[in-house]
C-alpha cells in the first residue's frame, strides 16, 4: 500500500476521535476531520464494526497508515462555495456555536463565519438566524469574518 491509493478498509474500531481500520496485515487511522467536509462530532455517529469503506491512503509508516474520506472528495470542500464571497456581502447565517469572543456561524455550508463580538453586540443563541455582513475573507485559515449588519 502506498500514498495515494484507494483501498476498502475494514471498520475494526470506532472510538469518538478516530475510526480504526485494517486492510490485510495493515492497520490505519482515520481521524475525525479526514471523515468528512463537514464537521463530525464523533465517529460513533459514522461507522460501526465490521463496515467497508473506500479511503484514500495519505501517510504509511511500518504496517500502519492514515486515512482519509474527505480528501476523495474536493469537489464537497464548501470553501469552494465560501470563495465566491466578497467583502460586503450581506448574508442570513446560522449560529453553530458561541464563544467568549464571538460566534461560529454557518455561511452556506461552509461552518468557518467567525462574528466577533463589539461592545453592544447582543449574543446570539445556536441555532439562531442572524443577519451578518462580510467584513474579511481569510483565504489562509479558511475563515470569513462577519459583522451585524448595521441600519435597517
Amino acid at each position: 500500500m502506498t500514498v495515494g491509493d484507494i483501498v476498502d478498509a475494514t471498520v475494526t474500531r470506532v472510538f469518538v476521535g478516530a475510526v480504526l481500520l485494517s486492510r490485510g496485515s495493515m492497520i490505519g487511522a482515520l481521524q475525525l476531520p479526514e471523515i468528512s467536509w463537514f464537521r463530525t462530532a464523533t465517529g460513533t455517529a459514522r461507522f460501526s464494526v465490521g463496515d467497508t469503506v473506500r479511503v484514500l491512503v495519505i501517510a504509511v509508516k511500518d504496517e500502519r497508515f492514515s486515512a482519509s474520506i474527505r480528501q476523495l472528495h474536493p469537489e464537497q470542500d464548501p470553501w469552494l462555495e465560501a470563495q465566491r464571497l466578497s467583502v460586503g456581502d450581506e448574508l442570513e447565517c446560522v449560529v453553530r456555536r458561541v464563544v467568549e469572543y464571538g460566534a461560529w456561524c454557518c455561511v452556506g455550508a461552509h461552518d468557518g463565519g467567525l462574528w466577533i463580538f463589539a461592545e453592544g453586540d447582543v449574543p446570539p443563541v445556536v441555532g439562531q438566524r442572524v443577519a451578518l455582513v462580510v467584513s474579511r475573507i481569510d483565504e489562509a485559515r479558511r475563515t470569513i469574518e462577519l459583522r451585524p449588519r448595521s441600519g435597517p
